[in-house]
């Protein structure tokens, strides 16, 4: 993992689910360092007995480029 890198990744639900219930991931991540870092690629694994349904490609980053 890169220095200067926090990432977090959080589940809208927690506790169980039940057969067809679509789980919303949420990766953040965030540049503590001062300076710009670029070409940062992430992956993350699909968990077990889940499958993959969409994506949503939005995103959010400071206009001043820190972040």
């Amino acid at each position: 993992m890169m220095s200067g890198i926090d990432i977090e990744k959080s589940a809208d639900k927690t506790t169980s689910v039940t057969l067809g219930d679509k789980i919303t991931y949420t990766i953040t991540i965030k540049n503590n360092s001062n300076k710009k870092i670029n070409n940062v690629s992430i992956n993350d694994t699909i968990p077990t007995n889940t499958s993959f349904v969409d994506m949503d490609r939005s995103y959010y980053y400071n206009t001043d480029g820190t972040n």
